[in-house]
């Protein structure tokens, strides 16, 4: 009988459990899917006195239920915002509810769960955590839906103390779970989604059961192509709203930090980031909280505007981690051809600004560097900005200018065109004196006559006049006394002395004899 009870006898097991309410020793049972599989043997304080353990003595046979990932809780009357359950155990009393594993058997402590799992660990389908800048009306049990049907339900929902983030765990059932890819994108359904636009007031919600007790919907963004599979454990973020996710389409991102030696005014969060017209990202934050004491100010003293964008690689191509190695790699090879960050106006109304990426053929070569925590790429001044620099030193050239001494000058200068205007008129009076004297009028006259007698006179010297002929008869005259006295010089210029001797001859001529 001894060795038939030892031999027979089923494992014993400790759970750590945070009190003792509705455990008892030698009645509180242990059950799977309510079938018994033993009882609460002991329950006794810890150390410390912060929690207790119950000792169960488990049935012969039950071995291969204890594995390293089986989960114990005690089942009592719950009400919470997931509904009411254990209601059978205010007639029969709470009991230990036993959860088996999938991992290796043969454990034999655990830590009791205090809330009921909603999801059992033998079922198919998919574990993803989803994180939160804000806490959303999630609970346990709020529904995870898909077009409005309920295909999982949130697991957990807590809140991180390292980054303040709102995290929870959540569970696609089997086969509901192929529908969620690396593309696939989670929002807040609780509620309801108001939009007031131009063509009018439209009114969204999940369901009812998401407007009650909340929960989280899922999908894909417009224009979006279906991704890669996903596994288990994986992280996704959890957007306010179903337009949240239009607008920030894209899961992965790369940050770097721009530094401007500018005004920044008009640059918003939200603003675009674009090259040549092609929008790659968006301005995540302007502030100087982005940078150290060191870096926010340059070696003039002047302080640098600190602005954060993110570059989306979704928007070249893939969204997953690989792109992210792509974009770094594309980014830092244009940096180092010449490509620079500046300021663009946007909206001259409103003065918006954006972030535009272009080359600049005369850039000086660089590199990225880093700034803090962030990766900072480099900028040039915008070409508004340019302008303004320049008007700016025109306006400095203009004040340098011996504006005063011009003045005086000029004054001067005015002075006497007015002493000379004022000479001219005077002249002017006198000559207007002169013409309107008798003598001076009755001058064009004598002159008309002068010119009628000058007239007559030439008349005589026609071909035809006696006049003429004389004078004809005289040249001739002229003429040949001119071409003596020619010869008469040709002489003198010769023979000076021809004037008193006579000018001289040669021998005279032999006759030749001819033989």
């Amino acid at each position: 009988m001894v060795l038939h009870a030892h031999m027979t006898q089923g494992p014993t097991v400790e759970v750590k459990f945070a009190t003792a309410e509705g455990l008892k020793a030698g009645e509180t049972r242990v059950k799977r899917l309510s079938v018994d599989l033993g009882v609460v043997e002991s329950v006794y304080l810890n150390d410390g006195f912060g929690d207790v353990t119950a000792v169960l003595k488990l049935d012969h046979g039950t071995e291969s239920l204890l594995r390293e990932d089986t989960q114990f809780w005690v089942v009592r009357p719950r009400l919470g915002s997931s509904g009411v359950s254990g209601l059978s155990t205010l007639l029969s009393g709470a009991y230990v509810e036993l959860s088996p594993g999938q991992q290796v058997p043969g454990r034999r402590r655990y830590a009791g769960l205090e809330d009921i799992p909603v999801t059992p660990q033998s079922a198919p389908g998919l574990h993803l955590e989803l994180t939160a800048e804000r806490a959303a009306s999630l609970s346990v049990g709020s529904p995870v839906l898909y077009n409005g049907y309920r295909v999982g339900r949130v697991e957990t929902a807590e809140l991180s103390a390292e980054d303040g983030e709102a995290q929870y765990r959540i569970f696609v059932d089997a086969p509901y779970d192929d529908l969620i890819t690396s593309n696939t994108r989670f929002w807040n359904a609780s509620g309801l989604s108001l939009d007031a636009g131009a063509e009018g007031v439209s009114l969204h919600m999940e369901s009812l059961e998401a407007l009650m007790a909340g929960g989280v919907a899922f999908g894909l963004p417009k224009e979006s192509t279906p991704g890669q599979a996903v596994t288990s454990e994986q992280s996704f973020k959890l957007y306010q709203n179903y337009t949240a996710i239009n607008e920030h389409p894209y899961r992965y991102g790369r940050d770097y930090l721009l530094l401007f030696d500018t005004s920044v005014r008009g640059l918003m969060p939200g603003a675009p980031v674009d090259y040549r017209g092609i929008r790659l990202g968006t301005v995540v934050d302007v502030s100087f909280d982005l940078v150290g004491e060191s870096d926010a100010w340059t070696a003039d003293g002047h302080a640098l505007m600190p602005v954060l964008v993110r570059i989306d690689p979704g928007r070249l191509g893939n969204d997953d981690e690989t792109s992210l190695r792509d974009v770094d790699s594309l980014i830092a090879n244009g940096v180092r051809n010449g490509l620079r960050a500046s300021l663009a106006s946007g909206n001259m109304l409103t003065g918006s600004r954006y972030v535009s990426l272009d080359f600049y053929e005369h850039s000086e070569p660089q590199q990225l560097t880093e700034a803090g925590r962030h990766t900072v790429l480099p900028t040039v001044a915008s070409g508004f900005d340019n302008l303004a620099n320049q008007v700016s030193h025109l306006l400095d050239k203009v004040q340098s200018l011996p504006l005063d001494e011009t003045v005086v000058s000029a004054t001067h200068a005015l002075d006497a065109v007015a002493t000379v205007a004022g000479a001219a008129e005077s002249t002017l009076l006198d000559v207007n004196e002169l013409l309107e004297d008798p003598s001076t009028r009755a001058l064009p006259r004598d002159v008309h006559l002068a010119l009628t007698r000058i007239n007559e006179v030439m008349a005589g010297f026609t071909p035809a006049s006696p006049v003429y002929a004389e004078l004809q008869t005289a040249l001739m005259e002229l003429r040949k006394a001119l071409r003596s006295a020619g010869g008469v010089t040709g002489t003198l210029e010769a023979q000076p002395s021809a004037l008193l001797f006579g000018p001289r001859r040669g021998p005279d001529p032999i006759p030749e004899v001819k033989k």
